[in-house]
């Protein structure tokens, strides 16, 4: 039956098998199922594995908010020129992108 060291020598098979944490913690959730099965049956003491720690994804974060960033200035450009003497023959087609 398992124990806390089978379980530890699991994780660190898994972590030098050379797949991605993400990948290593689906095993994980798989096999969290199964010790709870385990444990709701008495065939072991209740035991769970901690889920590895994901990289953050702060570079897609800031991406995501730079391109807000350069949306929100474009609709100011595009407002702007809507607004001025050489956009106000445009205005009907663009009534959309100019009413917020």
């Amino acid at each position: 039956m398992p124990d806390k060291q089978n379980i530890k020598e699991f994780v660190i098979k898994i972590q030098e098998s050379g797949v991605t944490v993400y990948t290593a913690n689906s095993y994980i959730r798989g096999i969290n199922s199964f010790l709870s099965w385990l444990a709701e049956n008495d065939h072991c003491e209740p035991l769970k594995i901690k889920k590895l720690k994901e990289p953050e994804k702060v570079l897609n974060v800031e991406i995501r908010n730079l391109i807000q960033l350069l949306n929100k200035l474009s609709m100011r450009k595009l407002r702007s020129y809507l607004h001025s003497p050489k956009g106000s023959n445009c205005k009907g087609r663009f009534y959309w992108f100019i009413k917020a």
